[in-house]
């Protein structure tokens, strides 16, 4: 038995990632009668998602009659590294806020402590996954998680920093009375005095 819906109020909202469409930007006519086609260098996505149209989706697979079905189309342009390593460090809730907040949460109070380099190593390593920004929650738990048991085992640790040397990011413990907890002696010492 056929069952008929009303659609005419119901929004249908489809989304896709596509990778790989910007090569067919980078395949040119030809010239002359059975010619191959010329092939040019694949373009930046970001640089070409403005000239995409139904004959690029048409190619990737999808019929005219699904893409009738949609007559706004968007595009949403990847980030740079620059929009990941401000993503880490100025968004409230950010990954990066997360974990200091974790390490700050331990018995021995640690402070996690980044270089300015950490952020953009980070960020380059989520670019090549092109994941966007989900990448970075991933990176953070690989570079932190071995970090974090270790000063959660050890009472002695009062910081942790991360530098990059060699390119890669390095983790470096220290038992030195942290930052946080100067500024807490401090206040004890101002409030007694």
């Amino acid at each position: 038995e056929t069952q008929f819906l009303d659609t005419s109020n119901i929004l249908i909202i489809a989304l896709g990632a596509f990778e790989g469409i910007e090569h067919f930007f980078a395949e040119q006519g030809s010239i002359g009668f059975g010619a191959e086609k010329i092939k040019t260098e694949t373009p930046n996505r970001n640089d070409i998602v403005n000239d995409i149209n139904l004959e690029h989706f048409n190619k990737w697979g999808f019929n005219s009659q699904i893409l009738g079905r949609f007559p706004i189309r968007t595009h949403i342009l990847e980030l740079t590294v620059e929009e990941l390593v401000e993503i880490q460090k100025n968004v409230p809730g950010s990954v990066y806020h997360q974990w200091v907040e974790l390490f700050a949460r331990l018995d021995n109070r640690v402070e996690l402590e980044f270089t300015s380099p950490v952020f953009e190593a980070i960020a380059q390593k989520a670019i090549k996954q092109k994941t966007g920004a989900r990448e970075l929650v991933a990176e953070y738990s690989e570079l932190l998680g071995e970090a974090y048991d270790t000063a959660e085992d050890d009472e002695n640790i009062k910081s942790v920093k991360v530098c990059v040397k060699g390119g890669k990011p390095i983790i470096q413990y220290s038992t030195e009375i942290n930052a946080l907890e100067k500024i807490f002696k401090q206040t004890q010492i101002d409030k007694e005095a």
